[in-house]
């Protein structure tokens, strides 16, 4: 929705898939920059082909890279931090488009706000103990940058009205939280005698999920006001809640299951939501790329005829198997120390979305392979590398 009013403000107005073609190009020039970050040079044109190739097919980023929403930057976010730490050869101007990309990243998805800094210092404080000052310098400019990106997303709500915050929802997404824990309903349960809250006229009906939560057109959510006045009923539930110690306890102990289970979904989920005429999706269509329409209503998600079972079981063995070669190889790969600290940034990230998105907003197969699937695209990468150099050494002598 972001995307579109932006292409019309802009006077941009043919299709939707725009957005999609540049997530794309973005992507692109970003795994290229990375392949030569892993194998100290730039790939000829069959390697780059066959990496895209097997990366495009067997992990999950064409699944999210063609996503009509904010996802593809999380692997962005990634793999340009990845870049800006390490990327020694890059130029000025390169690195520039590193932190230009980390910070439009960022401010694109309220969670990055928080998986950045999350991931960086516990990078950092690996750097500090082995005394790697050049890439100890490089966190410390990333989080300096992840500051600014707080003050001028905090600075723009205060602006609106809305406060010095960095999200004026933030409310509606930590109730629908709770929810999903079961803490709130037990909550409600065992307060509403007593205390007065509207969302106790509808506690049988709260469910069980967040997304439910939040989205369903007859949750309690909009029966108490909705995005616009909700906070009023959501912000003395969630104090009640975090300053007594046997529901924060009941909530942490839920969270860790929680991320226990996000990090389990190392693949994209077996079908897509239908988007009706009543959605959020279907409104801005129809005002912004109108001619569009008759394609989306024609869509294999809107039919319910997405199977992606098969896709599935591809991208499971795919990272399964590389993994296992990965670790029986990288005694004997060039360049073990940097490929290992590629991939202690690559898994600090994945438990950083991880735990950012199971704790505070759902647990959903699309939170989590917005950015796994960077993992199995390395393995990819190196593997391909090895090989070729293993290949290449009998030339050599």
């Amino acid at each position: 929705v972001g995307g579109l009013r932006t292409l019309h403000f802009a006077g941009v107005h043919g299709s939707a898939w725009l957005p999609v073609f540049f997530q794309c190009v973005i992507i692109t020039w970003l795994l290229l920059r990375y392949y030569r970050l892993i194998a100290g040079r730039m790939p000829g044109a069959a390697s780059w082909l066959t990496v895209v190739a097997v990366i495009v097919t067997t992990t999950g980023l064409s699944w999210v890279a063609s996503y009509f929403m904010p996802d593809i930057f999380a692997g962005i976010l990634l793999l340009a931090f990845l870049l800006f730490t390490l990327d020694k050869n890059a130029s000025r101007f390169t690195r520039i488009t590193y932190l230009g990309m980390i910070a439009g990243a960022v401010l694109v998805h309220n969670s990055h706000f928080l998986i950045l800094p999350m991931a960086t210092g516990l990078l950092l404080v690996t750097a500090w103990v082995r005394g790697k000052y050049d890439i100890r310098n490089n966190l410390a400019r990333v989080l300096l940058l992840t500051a600014c990106c707080w003050m001028f997303m905090c600075s723009i709500n205060y602006s609106k009205g809305l406060g010095f915050t960095l999200s004026a929802a933030s409310h509606a997404f930590m109730v629908g939280k709770l929810a999903e824990t079961g803490v709130l309903q037990q909550y409600l349960s065992e307060n509403c005698d007593t205390k007065s809250n509207k969302l106790c006229l509808y506690q049988n009906e709260i469910p069980g999920i967040a997304y439910h939560y939040l989205w369903d057109d007859y949750s309690p959510f909009y029966k108490i006001g909705g995005w616009d006045s909700s906070a009023t009923v959501h912000n003395p539930i969630i104090k009640d809640i975090f300053t007594n110690p046997r529901y924060a306890y009941q909530f942490a102990k839920q969270s860790v299951r929680h991320n226990a289970k996000q990090l389990s979904f190392i693949s994209i989920p077996e079908g897509e939501v239908s988007h009706g005429v009543a959605s959020s999706p279907f409104k801005y269509i129809n005002i912004f790329i109108k001619p569009e329409m008759l394609q989306y209503m024609n869509s294999h998600q809107m039919k319910g005829t997405i199977d992606n079972t098969a896709w599935i079981t591809i991208q499971r063995y795919t990272f399964l198997l590389s993994s296992i070669a990965v670790l029986l190889l990288i005694g004997n790969m060039p360049g073990r120390r940097k490929i290992a600290y590629i991939y202690l940034v690559v898994c600090m990230f994945i438990i950083s979305n991880a735990f950012v998105t199971a704790t505070f907003a759902n647990v959903l197969h699309r939170l989590q392979i917005r950015v796994f699937w960077v993992l199995p695209a390395t393995n990819i990468i190196v593997l391909l590398q090895y090989f070729m150099s293993w290949k290449a050494m009998p030339e050599k002598k």
